[in-house]
Order: C-alpha cells, then structure tokens, then sequence
C-alpha cells in the first residue's frame, strides 16, 4: 500500500492577521493545491478565507486543522505576484492576507457571517414587562422574520450598546445565533444560447413546417430566423424580435430548439468614439523620448523615466508608440491614470490602436465587470490594462512597460487599509519584472523631479505643444478690485460671451461643489455644523438639503436658526451649483453642464457629461478637480479659474505645490486646436509664488524655489515621513491612546542613539480635521534622513504598541509615506 506523504500550506488569512498560519492539505485537495490557491479554512468557530504562499512538508505547529476547501480550479496568484505582494506587506506593515484580497477583484470570496433568529421562549417574552426598551425592541426586529443578519441588525440600530444587548437576549435564550458563509457575491455570467435542432427537421419541409405551425405564426417566423442564423444568443433574439420568451417556450416545448448555457464576460461600455486612427507624425522631442524608451524596452531590463512635458506636448502619443514596441517584443503594458473621468478618453485613443486587446480596471465598473476584466487579463486574452490605481495589481504576465500618467496626482495614493501609492508600486514592479516604467506629467511633484536630478531616473522633456500651438495666453484678475460678492468678473463674463457668439466652448474651474459653503444666523452668528464631523454642512440648493461632503449627513434646508429662533438665516459662499445659477441668470440661452460629484452619482453619468461636451452639445462645462486633468478638448479656447486661492489655504507643506500643479493642468486645457486660448485667474492673492509661476507654466523655476522651503524644513524629498493615525468613537479614548503612543515612542528614541541622530517625531497632536465622520482624529508625524532607520524604528513602536496599548474603540493606521497630512 502506497504511503501517503504529510503536505501543510502556510495560508495567509483575508483578515487584520499579521501572522499566516499552517493548514494540513489532505490527500484529496494534495493534487490541485498550488501556491496562489485561495482556501476555505477554519479558524476558531469560524471559517474564513486564505491564501496559499507556501507548500512544504512539515510544519512545527501542533494540532493543525486541515484545509476545507480549494475554492478555485485554478491559482489566483503567481510566484512573481505574490513576490510583489510580499514587498508591498512588508514595506507598508499590512497583513500579507489583506494585501492579496485587495489585490484581486471584489466581490469574489466567501464572507463569514452571523443571523438572528427568535426562540419561542423570546416570542412569550415580547409581554414580559421586565424586558428592557432596547431589548424589546430587538425582538420586535426578529419577530416578522425568520432570520436576519447580525451585521444588518446593529447598522440599522445605529447603536454601541446594541451587541452586548443581543448578547445578553442569546445567554437568556430568546435569541439563538448561528454561523454560515454566504455564497460568492460574483461568479461567471453564463449566457442562453438558442439553436434549431436539424434532426427534428430534418423530415420537415417548409410547408410541412408552416403547417404544423400553422395556428401560431409568429414561432414560424422565428423559428425560420433562428434556423438561418444558427447559433444565436437569447440578447441577440430579443433585440430582433422583442419579448418572445413565450414564443421560444413553445419552440422548446415542441421540441424543435435546443437551449444551452455558454460562459461570456461583461463588457464594461465605452462611450467615447473617437480616435486617432492613423498615428500623427511626432515632433523631434517626441521622436527623440521615445526612442530612449524603446532602446531600453528593447533590452529587456528595467529603467525608469520621467516624460515631463507641457500640456498639450503629445505625451500620450509617445505612451502609445512604446507600447507598440512592447507589444512586437511579446510582452505586456499597464498604463495607470488618476481619474476614472479619463478612461473613456484612453480607452478610445488605445482601441483605435490596439483593437480589443484592452481590458480596464478601476471602480466605475461593476463587480461583475471587474471580476470578468480580471479574467480576461488572468487568462492572457488581453496585453494591455488601462486603469486607475488599483490596476497596478492586475495579473498580467510578462509585463514589458507600466505607465503612469498624471504622476503627480494624490489619486494614486489610497488612504484607507493598505496605504500604498501605485506610482510608488508600479517603480517597484517594474523592476521586479524587468520594465520600462514612464511617470508623466507636465506637473511633476518634486520628489521625482528630485530624483532625475540625482540620477535615480531617467529624464525626458517635451517643451513644445504639438503643431507648435502657443500655450494659453494667462490673465490674472484680482478680486479685490471687483465688486464685493462677484463670482464672475466683468472681464471672465466679456470672454465668456465672445466664445459663446463665436460657437468656441469654455471650462469653469471651481473646486468646491454645492451652492453655499455654509449658512449662518446673523442674529446670533450660529453656523450649521455637522454633527459628525467638526465641519459646516454645505448647502445644496437644488436639493434643499445641507450636507456634508465628509460623511454624507444631511438634513433639511432651515427655515429659522435652531439657537435664537430668528430668521435672518443666510447662505455664504459658493460653489459649482451656485456658479452654475449664476452662468444661467446672465446668459439664459447658453448650454451648460456641471461635471461634480453631485452630478455623477449614476453610472456613466460622468461619461454623459463629457460626451456631450466633447460633441458640442453644451457650450460651457462647469466642474471641480475632474475637469482639471488630461482631458483633451480641441474646442476650448477659454478657461475661467475662480477662486484660485482655495487650495492655498490647508495646513499642509504641499498646499503650494497643489495649486500650483492644479492651475497649471487646469490652465493647460484651453487652446488645444487650432485656435489660441485664454485663460483668466481669479484670485485675492495674485502675487502668490504658486499662482504666479503657474500663470507662466514655468515649473523649473517653481521647482528651484520649493526645493528651497523643503530642504530648509526637513521635509520630502530630503526626509522621508511617517504618519501614525489614530482614530476613536471616543474623545479622552483617543487621546489617551495618542498620548500613550507619544510616550512609548519616545521612550524607544531615548533609548538608541542610531534613532536620536536620524528620527524625529512631532506630536502626537490632533489632527487639523480633528473629527470626521464621527470618530476622532489625532496624529504623530515621524521624519527620518535615511529611510531604513525610519523603518526600523516605525516597526519597533507597531511591536510595542500590542502588549503595551490596549485601549477598545480606538484605531492606529499607519500611513508611509502620507500624502493627506489633514
């Protein structure tokens, strides 16, 4: 008898698990298990999912569970993936588990979950007098039902008390509890497939076959369509012939159709249609950038380059002419932008190039489209993926080049669980995969400007707008010397209205959305603040709503002010909706839209916007920061900036670089065909270094001045930094937590002199948006000189934190390399 041989996984859970843990693979699973397994595993009273970074024949641990499941017939993951996820674990303190489920598409594993249900012994208590309020009331929820969800019951109680309150009703026996998986949320779309069965008529002449169907005509005209058309999908029927689901019951009934199922993917729309389909010929500075790119795509090992050229220099073309040499070399290209509101744009220009061989990934889509564009580029159907930054970690083998457009763009960072910044990943993947890796950008932030200085990457400039079209003639206005109130200038509204009679379209750039940025009592001086958030509600006229745009609170528009009862309530300030009114009241006959969050609540509705824009069938797009990038707009001869001030403003050491490169993207869309544009600024500090240099687009001269500031300061690209985040439902909690941290911290600085000499710490403090979303906001900012002290340093305090910090309701993130220090 042939002995079976021992084999254990090491697992890596898909929960806030620093450490994988060891799975027996029994004799049955030993055959399809492979690193890259995702696994059904026991943990606790639970299951939970995992997945496999290792297989090896022994393991140290004693009483080892064995695998339940493989919940997949195939790896979801490569070695040089999960090489990738690895670092990426390592370099931002994430659990391993959690790096891999953000990794792949949404929607796909099996959630562990908790329902209620309610006892008889519950039902007779519902008239115990003794039951408290809150209980009875619990027990009223479960009572019209036979199980409901754990995590559904407390979300609509909206209570802390809630769960020790269910927990007591399980111990008194009215409630029992009980543990499932749900299914997966995404699986594949399987697609009806109607066919003729010939065999039945193959006896049948065509009279014969009219007369056997000669009481129900419409059957034998789809059925004479189906037979001349053969295989045909159910969609494809219906949009031929309608709604004739009982008219093909019938077919099958009387069994002259066969029906089947067939795998088939969704496919994500694209509303753009234009592209450039023959190539345009390149200027000298396109032509000589790319043939640097090419030589080293070409070798087959990795380099790195900044394209750094002005808006409108044809960066995109020289993207696309070096992932033409990728693709002839047989290997395969990532290109990242920072906003969904370009990918129509990119998808058009690369399909009209590239055909189908495209897939794309970023939130617009749904989970079923994403799950279907990640198989698509899993299975090697496609050599090419387009996407915001999570498309970083797409499962394309033998990728040859990676490109991020718009570098400089906070998009790229995530905020939330992995702290990571793709354009920082997508350096670090290139050059585990021996890549070419372009960052692009007329606006690049300084530390990559830095780093082409010192040699760390390759730097490449286009200087020239394609065509040699001049850039934008810049003017700016200051408000002080305008009516007090005015949103619009008399000088913006004139340019406005000569565009307009000129059939040229223009851009409003205002990056704050609603009608009002807050309404005040001038009886009192009472302003409406969130309760959640330490912010004014913003006021929405068109919905009658105050809301803020932290935590989506609403409530009604007041009448009278809650404090003193008077009426004087009045809004001040302005945003996209209130310019919007305003853009109406003087030219009513102008075709506006409004591109903000506000407007692009539904599905492709941002897509809508644009298309329109772009057609020509509005004359004026008003919008926030998503107007700003990238996008390529030949009819704009006019862009309108108001209030360039705003982003000056935040306490933040890149408050001046932001406005800088927003003014500059902004500025760069007008005057992109054949006619020159005009760009006005309007601002109450028009002698502002940021608004200044941006007014000429000049960015080395900009760059010479900030280099200065940070250098002085000890801030990036000179130190690197490390924010510790704590967050907390309580108050003193927090602050208790953030104090405890403080000390614990600098206790271990005290303790080595390697830590005195590189590391120094500020704070802890509370954060200057110190309460969001409900829950309270402190931070410690650590600087380091040499990044690996910094590191070593931040992974003793995480290690400390455990055993010494244990404070319930409170959260610590901690965020390499911040971006949002607010």
């Amino acid at each position: 008898m042939k002995k079976v041989e021992l084999l254990f996984a090491e697992v890596a859970l898909a929960l806030p698990v620093n450490k994988n843990l060891d799975y027996e693979v029994l004799p049955p699973l030993q055959p399809s298990i492979r690193v890259g397994s995702r696994v059904l595993v026991p943990l606790e009273k639970r299951k939970t999912i995992g997945y496999v970074v290792e297989l090896k024949k022994s393991s140290f641990i004693e009483g080892i569970k064995p695998i339940e499941a493989i919940l997949d017939p195939f790896p979801l993951f490569s070695p040089a993936d999960l090489n990738f996820f690895t670092w990426i674990a390592s370099y931002y303190f994430y659990p391993l588990g959690g790096v891999i489920k953000n990794a792949l598409p949404p929607g796909i594993n099996v959630n562990s979950n908790r329902s209620l249900s309610l006892t008889p012994q519950g039902k007779e208590a519902l008239n115990n007098k003794t039951l408290s309020q809150p209980e009875k009331y619990i027990l009223l929820n479960l009572v019209s039902k036979r199980r409901v969800s754990l995590n559904t019951l407390t979300t609509s109680l909206k209570s802390d008390k809630t769960p020790p309150i269910i927990l007591s009703l399980v111990q008194k026996g009215y409630v029992t509890m009980t543990r499932g998986e749900s299914p997966r949320v995404v699986k594949p779309r399987k697609e009806k497939i109607l066919q003729v069965k010939e065999e039945a008529l193959s006896n049948l002449s065509l009279s014969d076959l009219k007369r056997l169907l000669s009481k129900a005509p419409r059957q034998f005209q789809v059925l004479k369509w189906l037979r001349r058309e053969g295989k045909v999908t159910s969609a494809k029927v219906s949009s031929r012939w309608g709604r004739v689901g009982w008219i093909i019951k019938s077919l099958e009934i009387k069994k002259l159709i066969d029906i089947s199922f067939q795998e088939s993917y969704r496919r994500p729309l694209v509303s753009e249609k234009d592209g450039f389909v023959s190539p345009p010929v390149m200027t000298s500075e396109q032509a000589n950038a790319l043939k640097k790119i090419a030589s080293q795509v070409k070798r087959g090992k990795y380099a790195s380059f900044l394209l750094h050229g002005i808006t409108g220099s044809g960066k995109t073309e020289v993207y696309l002419k070096a992932i033409e040499t990728t693709i002839k070399s047989g290997r395969g290209a990532i290109v990242l932008i920072p906003e969904i509101a370009l990918t129509p744009q990119f998808i058009a220009r690369f399909r009209a190039r590239f055909g189908n061989n495209i897939a794309q990934i970023h939130s617009g889509l749904s989970k079923g489209e994403r799950f279907d564009e990640w198989r698509r580029i899993k299975n090697q159907e496609v050599q090419i993926v387009i996407g915001a930054r999570s498309a970083i970690f797409a499962p394309l083998e033998s990728i040859g080049i990676i490109v991020v457009d718009e570098e400089h763009d906070s998009a790229y960072k995530q905020d939330e669980r992995i702290c990571y910044n793709a354009r920082d990943l997508a350096l670090v993947r290139g050059k585990m995969n021996d890549a070419v890796v372009i960052l692009g950008s007329a606006t690049p932030t300084i530390e990559t400007y830095y780093n082409t200085r010192i040699g760390k990457i390759n730097y490449l400039h286009l200087s020239r707008r394609i065509d040699n079209r001049p850039l934008p003639r810049v003017v700016v206005l200051d408000m002080r010397h305008e009516n007090p109130g005015a949103i619009l200038s008399t000088r913006l509204k004139n340019a406005l209205w000569q565009r307009w009679k000129r059939k040229e379209q223009t851009l409003l750039f205002l990056n704050r959305r609603g009608f009002s940025s807050f309404i005040m009592c001038r009886e009192c001086g009472y302003v409406f603040r969130c309760p959640n958030c330490n912010v004014s509600l913003v006021y929405h006229r068109n919905k009658k709503l105050l809301l803020c745009h932290y935590c989506n609170f609403y409530k009604p528009a007041p009448k009278s002010c809650p404090k003193c009862r008077g009426y004087r309530v009045k809004t001040f300030g302005f945003g996209t909706e209130r310019l919007e009114a305003e853009v109406h009241q003087l030219f009513p006959d102008l075709k506006v839209g409004r591109l903000d969050r506000d407007t692009t609540v539904k599905k492709n509705s941002l897509h809508h916007i644009l298309g329109q824009f772009r057609r020509g069938e509005t004359d004026l797009l008003i919008g926030t920061q998503m107007i700003a990038m990238g996008h390529d707009l030949p009819r704009v001869t006019l862009v309108g900036i108001i209030a360039a001030d705003l982003s000056l403003n935040f306490p933040d050491f890149r408050a001046g670089e932001r406005t800088f490169q927003l003014l500059t993207q902004v500025a760069g869309r007008s005057g992109r065909g054949q006619i020159p544009g005009e760009v006005i600024i309007q601002t109450y500090n028009p002698n502002h270094p940021s608004i200044r240099m941006a007014t000429a687009q000049d960015f080395l001269p900009f760059y010479g001045e900030e280099i200065l500031h940070r250098k002085e300061l000890n801030y990036p690209p000179f130190h690197r930094l490390v924010n510790f985040r704590i967050v907390g439902n309580s108050h003193s909690r927090t602050y208790n937590y953030a104090n405890l941290l403080g000390k614990l911290s600098m206790d271990l600085w005290e303790k080595e002199r390697s830590f005195q000499d590189n590391i120094e710490i500020l704070g802890p403090a509370e954060a200057p948006r110190e309460k969001l979303k409900g829950k309270y906001r402190w931070q410690m900012l650590i600087k380091g000189q040499d990044h690996r002290v910094l590191h070593q340093f931040t992974e003793k305090v995480i290690v400390l934190i455990k055993p010494q910090i244990k404070i319930s309701g409170v959260k610590l993130t901690v965020d390499i390399d911040p971006i949002n220090l607010l």
